[in-house]
């Protein structure tokens, strides 16, 4: 992996979790929170994705480090976190990871339409 990659790979998942401690700062996460937290992981994903199409490491290499960093941000800072009015049983057998699941979800295939778009494939394909 080049520097450049691992740098802004970095940065980025800082300046998630930067954006996570600010949700959490009263120490609970509304799914309002959930929501903005999961859109500001897309944007970065997209910043990201815009950064690494200038690199020379390949598209499934790009995608592969940027849901890393997703999933680790995730797992590390979101998860662990009490959701108001879920027991946490639940939450930890069902909701953590469902909410996970989705995020990552949605990331990779919006990496995959930023990424193709970046590289001059058409993202649609129609009939």
């Amino acid at each position: 992996m080049s520097p450049e990659l691992a740098n802004s790979v970095q940065h980025a998942v800082v300046a998630l979790i930067e954006r996570g401690r600010a949700a959490i700062a009263d120490g609970r996460l509304t799914f309002a929170e959930i929501g903005d937290v999961g859109t500001a992981t897309i944007e970065v994903a997209l910043e990201l994705a815009e950064f690494v199409r200038e690199l020379p490491d390949s598209i499934e290499d790009k995608k592969a480090l940027i849901l890393k960093a997703v999933d680790d941000f995730y797992t590390g800072t979101i998860a662990p976190l009490n959701i108001p009015g879920v027991p946490d049983f639940l939450e930890a057998a069902v909701v953590d990871p469902a909410l996970g699941a989705s995020l990552h979800f949605v990331v990779s295939y919006t990496l995959d339409a930023a990424l193709k778009r970046a590289s001059g494939a058409s993202v649609l394909r129609l009939a």
